[in-house]
């Protein structure tokens, strides 16, 4: 009998042998043919049996057997009685190069021989990352039965007044009923390279290339051979033209998009980094670190600043034809569109995740709706609104993760407060065109302009220079936290004196900017 064990921390043929007592005349014959064959396997191979030689006395048979483990470069590692009557009848054979077998023992057996007991040094298998991860099963929510839930609610059914109430009861409503239909759960797991352009096509063909390889190592024949190497070919076709259509998928999907072109691009050739952060003690005194350093930072660059000039209207300016005091309700139709054009990224923060609330919009957009509608009209931005999961993220791979000022502060908002953005953005906007309000040369945040647009302004600029013969100087900066240092008091003044934001629609604003 031969048994094969192969896994990631072992590989080895085990062979058992019995030999009938007497001298069959072809056994040495048979033997020699045997170690023909296994002294040609990559992997070690263990011989054990009951031989029923009497190794312990010398004769012609003692001597042929001897002979032959030396022909072939192998060893017996049993020297010592294994039989009642005193003689070497079981025993072990292994290659000379073998170091992984222990001095065997005896101990007494259930007959006339004893047992004879061999350790194997195997070395451990490499120790996997494994951890306790919580999860919810989002997959097995029962949709219909969630937006049930969610129609009883007293969020559909006894809507508080108040905004800050309003969404006090949207967020606990929700994230009630997210506990109630896929509750958090725990499992261990371990870390797992994953394939995702594996199907299931290839795993059945994997699998038959492992049966074929089988068939061979038994059979040792060339037909054997030619049918596993055939199978081993396909199935490496199989796999590389399905990686292959996998990636080109992801880099057609991501084509539009540079920012998720590159990720995928990183992805695909391994150069995501690990995720990194400084040295610390605990997490709290990490973020209270960060947090103190983000603020510093700024302070320090608004006191570069000179004098400021004063936040007071000109005497000459004129006096504004047009007014924007307070923003147009949002409509359900409108923010539906909103919804369902965002990404479905979601934040902590949310009650629940972005697909699942797309998924019961129908039951939901109505208290959304009431939400925004809320804060239009009372020109107040909820400070649960300005909530944020700050993540610091190294500007660059290269720099020394131990500096604090190599980090950049990346916000992760709650999504209705991201769709209230947008509603109030699109306002104002449609303000600015109708009114003229809009500088012609920017070309950052406005629909059908870009950083293209604006190389094409600065290079069509040059070139008519220098057809006219003119020289043209170019001077480019780039603001250091440009948006962070923003004086809040001159963009509310400006929106007041410059686009005529007033009443309702300009204490929007002003809460927008207020610190929380």
């Amino acid at each position: 009998m031969c048994l094969n064990i192969s896994n990631s921390c072992f590989s080895g043929h085990f062979i058992c042998i019995y030999r009938p007592p007497g001298h069959p005349a072809n056994f040495f014959e048979q033997f020699q043919d045997l170690l023909e064959n296994v002294v040609t396997i990559h992997s070690d191979f263990y011989i054990v049996g009951d031989f029923n030689l009497h190794l312990d006395t010398p004769s012609a048979t003692t001597t042929t057997f001897n002979d032959i483990l030396a022909s072939f470069d192998t060893t017996q590692h049993v020297h010592f009685p294994t039989h009642i009557h005193g003689h070497w009848l079981d025993i072990i054979i292994t290659r000379s190069s073998c170091k992984n077998i222990q001095t065997p023992t005896v101990v007494d057996g259930l007959s006339d021989h004893n047992t004879v007991i061999a350790n194997l040094k195997v070395r451990t298998a490499p120790a996997v990352s494994k951890h306790n991860v919580f999860y919810r099963a989002f997959h097995s929510i029962n949709i219909a039965a969630f937006m049930a839930d969610i129609t009883t609610s007293n969020l559909v059914t006894h809507p508080r007044e108040h905004l800050s109430e309003l969404y006090k009861q949207y967020h606990q409503i929700l994230k009630t009923l997210l506990d109630k239909h896929a509750p958090i759960k725990t499992k261990y797991v371990s870390q797992k390279p994953p394939a995702p352009w594996m199907t299931p096509e290839i795993i059945k063909s994997k699998q038959r290339r492992r049966y074929l390889e089988r068939v061979w190592r038994k059979s040792r024949s060339s037909l054997g051979r030619s049918g596993y190497t055939r199978q081993c070919h396909q199935c490496n076709r199989e796999m590389s033209k399905a990686k292959s259509h996998y990636y080109k998928n992801m880099v057609s999907k991501n084509s539009a998009t540079p920012k998720q072109l590159w990720e995928c691009i990183n992805k695909i050739l391994h150069r995501r980094p690990a995720p990194s952060l400084p040295t610390h003690a605990s997490i709290k005194s990490l973020c209270n670190s960060f947090s103190s350093h983000f603020k510093v930072k700024i302070s320090v660059i608004q006191s570069t600043f000179t004098g400021h000039t004063p936040h007071t209207v000109h005497a000459d300016f004129p006096q504004l034809n047009f007014q924007l005091a307070s923003f147009e309700p949002a409509t359900t139709t409108e923010v539906r569109k909103i919804i369902m054009s965002s990404p479905s990224k979601s934040c902590d923060l949310d009650p629940i995740p972005t697909i699942l609330l797309k998924a019961c919009l129908d039951v939901l957009i109505k208290p959304i709706t009431d939400i925004i509608n809320a804060s239009l009209c009372y020109g107040f931005f909820p400070d649960d609104f300005k909530c944020a999961h700050v993540n610091p993220v190294l500007k660059k791979p290269t720099l020394p993760k131990e500096e604090l000022n190599s980090y950049r502060p990346i916000s992760n908002l709650s999504f209705i407060s991201k769709i209230l953005e947008k509603v109030v953005a699109n306002r104002l906007r449609s303000h600015i065109y109708k009114n003229g309000l809009s500088n012609v040369s920017q070309s950052a945040y406005k629909q059908f302009h870009s950083t293209e647009t604006a190389l094409l302004k600065v290079h069509n600029d040059i070139n008519l220079n220098i057809d006219n013969g003119k020289v043209t100087a170019l001077t480019l900066l780039d603001l250091s936290a440009a948006f962070d240092t923003i004086d809040h008091n001159i963009l509310i003044t400006r929106l007041s004196t410059w686009y005529g934001i007033s009443g309702t629609a300009l204490s929007w604003f002003t809460s927008y900017t207020a610190s929380h």
